[in-house]
């Protein structure tokens, strides 16, 4: 708190105050950051600010030019400290850049209007992919191959 600093993204910038707290920048046009301890002013290129208490995050929406807080699940939002990622009923190809990331693949999909919108719920570990491809495909009946780092998803 006696050394305050900013952080800076491609759409807003982050007056840390003494604190605990995430950034995410992975989605396209949305910006979010998360409140453990402390404090955070979050405020936009444009102008607009908030001031995030403890528990809750700020979305920043880039097509809406506008922050949006409401409260988040700190074993969701932090579980990648511990080389897991947690999530619940989102879409497939929401999950695509982080299994990118983590393993190094190239994610392609050969339908992505029903491949890609199917939620799904569960756990990703950093060095386990083909334990979640085979939970995937348990679950959802979703199919894959995985060549040369080429992820493929099929349908069944």
């Amino acid at each position: 708190s006696k050394q305050p600093f900013l952080v800076h993204t491609s759409k807003t910038n982050i007056q840390v105050l003494g604190t605990s707290f995430n950034v995410n920048t992975y989605e396209d046009g949305l910006i979010k950051t998360s409140l453990v301890e402390g404090r955070v002013k979050t405020f936009s290129l444009d102008g607009d600010s908030t001031l995030l208490r403890p528990g809750f995050e700020a979305y920043y929406d880039d097509l809406k030019k506008e922050f949006q807080v409401k409260p988040f699940d700190k074993e969701y939002v932090l579980s990648w400290i511990e080389g897991s990622y947690l999530f619940n009923k989102v879409p497939l190809e929401n999950l695509t850049g982080t299994l990118e990331r983590w393993f190094g693949v190239e994610v392609v999909s050969i339908n992505k209007k029903v491949i890609g919108k199917t939620l799904v719920s569960g756990i990703i570990e950093k060095g386990k992919l083909k334990e979640f491809l085979e939970n995937l495909n348990a679950s959802t009946g979703i199919k894959y191959t995985l060549k040369n780092n080429i992820l493929d998803f099929t349908a069944n």
